[in-house]
């Protein structure tokens, strides 16, 4: 089995989720999708629906800034139970560490059981200023991709990120404001929007 990167199963689990009785994907849907975002947004998730075109999960035309023609293929369509098996399978997990491994936590073989870990690093102040102007580019989209309730907290909790994001005594206030913004990206369901902001929350604390 092909395995994919992240934001290629996030994409599939979209593509899926988006078809008619046929099968036949909903081209109108990523055209709304696709079409008021920056060229170079587009140009990055046009190589994702490459990457799945060449794991040949999916087949599709591609207009001038989104796929009007997509249906997805058998290994498409099976991948994330295979995947799902695979994973009950692999009981053994080897983990191999080449050069320096700096605050890596590994847990194995308990029950009922949890584990705390503090690191210094501190949070890259000029990655916070671009998630911050990321989000205030498609404020007009949160609305649609969140609803309104989850929109108006997603613009609270970033107002409460920029109120602190110059203070280095606010490390961990930091942490759990991306924390509780990707908590509303993830359980928004899928959508390219809230897997971009969920990426670059990964990018920034991990």
């Amino acid at each position: 089995m092909n395995k994919l990167t992240k934001n290629a199963e996030k994409l599939l689990r979209e593509i899926i989720s988006h078809r008619d009785e046929k099968g036949v994907c909903d081209s109108e849907y990523w055209k709304k999708q696709l079409e008021p975002l920056p060229i170079a947004e587009v140009a990055l998730i046009h190589s994702i629906f490459d990457e799945l075109a060449d794991a040949k999960m999916i087949s599709y035309i591609w207009a001038d800034i989104h796929p009007y023609y997509m249906v997805v293929l058998n290994n498409g369509l099976s991948y994330f139970d295979e995947k799902e098996e695979e994973l009950v399978q692999n009981n053994n997990y080897t983990n191999n560490f080449y050069g320096d491994a700096n605050a890596v936590q590994i847990q194995q073989g308990t029950t009922n059981s949890t584990q705390k870990q503090n690191t210094e690093c501190s949070i890259d102040e000029k990655k916070i200023s671009e998630f911050l102007q990321e989000i205030r580019k498609h404020d007009d989209l949160l609305e649609g991709e969140f609803g309104e309730e989850n929109a108006e907290k997603l613009r609270a909790l970033v107002g409460e990120l920029a109120n602190c994001s110059n203070d280095t005594k606010s490390e961990e206030k930091k942490r759990s404001l991306f924390t509780s913004i990707k908590e509303i990206c993830v359980n928004s369901g899928s959508s390219i929007l809230a897997a971009g902001i969920i990426q670059l929350i990964t990018n920034i604390i991990g």
